[in-house]
């Protein structure tokens, strides 16, 4: 029985191929009074990242959460909102697509001095082919 083959020419729709899940998650247990922008990992060169969950929290208090993408000079604010209590986690989900540079932020604001933070994000890489 032969072995499947694939001719290059059979490949015209093919532009990226998936690269493994994209997880990170980050934390401050010493954030500054007032605000704080946290950034995470920009996507590197030749791949593609679809984030499907932004999300964040404050353990200590409720406070106003900013879900962003940063996509060269332009920041997109995805979704804004104040936490009712501490633990309650602000987050959102879709197909948000990032290019090389590209970056998530979140941005907290209503803190008080050595808020405990975190925020993280998911979804999967792409390397461009």
């Amino acid at each position: 029985m032969p072995g499947c083959h694939v001719q290059p020419e059979q490949m015209f729709n093919l532009i990226w191929g998936y690269n493994g899940q994209y997880q990170e998650r980050a934390g401050d247990t010493s954030m500054p009074a007032g605000g704080a922008d946290k950034d995470l990992t920009p996507v590197p060169a030749g791949q593609v990242w679809v984030v499907n969950c932004i999300w964040a929290k404050n353990d200590n208090r409720g406070c106003q959460v900013h879900l962003k993408v940063v996509c060269g000079a332009n920041i997109h604010t995805l979704k804004y909102e104040t936490t009712p209590a501490a633990v309650a986690v602000s987050s959102i989900t879709g197909a948000f697509v990032l290019k090389e540079g590209d970056f998530v932020r979140v941005t907290f604001a209503g803190l008080t001095l050595n808020d405990d933070c975190y925020w993280g994000a998911l979804g999967y890489k792409m390397v461009l082919s």
